[in-house]
């Protein structure tokens, strides 16, 4: 705690016209007797408003009126033992606050106190937007991640739990989709989240032709967004307006949903309580999550098809095609978000073979499906092989050796998948990491059965790593991925490295016992 620096009366007025911050001068009584116009400008008031007609008191938001004061008190009495600096919010008119430092200087002799604030408002909503959208960002890839392999039976479920994951998180009273139907000329409502207290509208919203729709559809062909900030500000003829004024709605988005250059919907966000306005970056996370549904409904449209026209064989080899087409569309999704994980001055190609990498290990896992006769099952420990054939190819200018030693494991297509992407980070991450300034190395994998399911290790003797924690706590995506997906698999993970070399290790309980 430092102590109040003390000024000489004559220096009060050169500190009050020549200071950038604002500035009042505080009576003993409480009363603003001075007031620069910054201050002025802060609070919302003029300077003759605040001018020996304000208290100090009336302009500190009330959640911190309390403890204020009692500084104000103590302050008096010892001022030497009063904290001079602190970080406050004070009222502005019409009922915002904002976030300022307070900075007090008493006058010797007198009762009176110069304070300067220097206002933090902006740079803290400039901080809690990072942090939303970085929030927004590990939610999308975990969403991403859980319709990698989802069943077309369980798409209906896991988009009204998508619903309600973001809504909930951006704070939107309504989340909904709508779907097209050509044939007919119309869009219904097939899914929707209310938040609490909110009007579920899907029963309203059944067979809407589409020439009732006209401007949103024209602006969904293009690709783009549709937004109304403020419904009030609408005409007072517009046949849409009439229809969101009885839904409640004040503000909304629509995001187009595409597959195959083809709108096959959209997905909404209404803002019933308030007016809302969706920053550009809010609305680039949100269109990954409209590709997301887009993929998940337009397998889940395939599987239908397919139930329908095909016998059991072709629907598995169909089935196969399409997981991989889909699989790769979310994959793409996920490469958007990626893109935010790195700075930009990374080398761009690297990062994209690492997604190349990626989307082969899922391709294999099909190709391997494709050739066995058994179309339900592949023999991981063979996947594994070639996974790391592929990737050694790709580095066939530095002298890296593998050593591989796999049990016959018979997993299906839901395990097969991400563990074959988490394998694939691991061992590229060795590849591409372990061996820094030098042309050989070795990379140890085991994939094991034990008396409690699986396990996979990879082992290296390369640079090691000095912070085995940011792989429990991930900041870079390929980290996040492997957490994910760890979770996924509910497995559990641990990495140890003294040095000279990593060694990590996944449990993998259920893979068995799923099996």
């Amino acid at each position: 705690m430092n102590p109040e620096t003390r000024i000489r009366p004559g220096d009060t007025r050169v500190l009050f016209e020549n200071s950038g911050t604002g500035i009042v001068v505080i009576e003993e009584d409480g009363t603003i007797s001075l007031a620069n116009e910054e201050f002025a400008q802060k609070v919302g008031f003029s300077v003759a408003e605040i001018k020996g007609k304000t208290r100090w008191t009336e302009l500190v938001h009330d959640d911190d009126k309390k403890r204020m004061i009692k500084l104000h008190r103590l302050r008096r009495e010892n001022p030497d033992r009063v904290m001079s600096t602190y970080d406050f919010r004070y009222k502005k008119r019409g009922g915002g606050f904002g976030i300022a430092t307070l900075s007090i200087m008493m006058v010797p002799g007198t009762g009176k106190s110069i304070v300067s604030l220097v206002d933090l408002t902006g740079r803290n909503k400039a901080l809690d937007a990072l942090k939303y959208q970085r929030a927004l960002q590990q939610l999308l890839v975990n969403l991403a991640t859980g319709f990698i392999n989802i069943v077309p039976e369980k798409v209906d479920t896991a988009l009204n739990e998508m619903l309600m994951e973001i809504g909930t998180f951006t704070r939107m009273d309504r989340v909904y989709i709508f779907i097209h139907d050509y044939t007919a000329r119309s869009t219904r409502n097939t899914h929707e989240w209310c938040a609490n207290g909110i009007s579920p509208q899907i029963h309203n919203l059944q067979n809407l032709p589409f020439d009732n729709l006209s401007d949103i559809l024209s602006v969904h062909k293009k690709g783009l967004f549709f937004q109304i900030p403020d419904v009030a500000e609408m005409a007072e003829n517009d046949s849409l307006r009439q229809i969101l004024e009885t839904q409640g709605v004040k503000s909304l988005m629509l995001l187009p949903l595409q597959h195959d250059n083809s709108d096959i919907g959209f997905v909404g966000f209404d803002s019933v309580k308030d007016t809302r306005f969706f920053s550009d970056s809010e609305i680039d996370l949100l269109k990954v999550a409209a590709e997301i549904i887009s993929n998940a409904l337009a397998r889940q449209r395939k599987a239908q098809i397919i139930q329908k026209n095909l016998n059991e064989k072709n629907i598995l080899l169909s089935e196969i095609h399409h997981r991989v087409k889909s699989n790769m569309a979310i994959i793409s999704s996920m490469m958007a978000l990626q893109a935010d994980f790195f700075s930009g001055n990374l080398d761009s190609r690297a990062h994209l073979e690492e997604m190349q990498h990626r989307i082969k290990s899922m391709a294999l896992v099909h190709e391997m499906v494709y050739e066995n006769e058994n179309l339900s099952e592949i023999n991981f420990g063979k996947l594994l092989e070639r996974l790391v054939k592929d990737l050694k190819s790709s580095y066939n200018g530095r002298k890296i050796d593998v050593a591989i030693r796999t049990d016959e494991i018979l997993l299906n297509m839901n395990h097969s998948i991400p563990l074959s992407l988490l394998a694939n980070e691991l061992i590229l991450n060795a590849f591409r990491h372990a061996f820094a300034a030098r042309d050989n190395g070795v990379i140890n994998i085991r994939f094991e059965k034990n008396k409690d399911g699986c396990t996979l290790s990879v082992i290296d003797n390369g640079i090691g790593m000095s912070d085995t924690e940011a792989l429990y706590n991930p900041d870079t995506f390929g980290y996040t991925i492997i957490k994910t997906l760890v979770d996924q698999l509910k497995g559990t993970y641990e990495a140890h490295s003294n040095g000279k070399g990593l060694a990590i290790e996944i449990r993998l309980p259920d893979l068995m016992h799923g099996h």
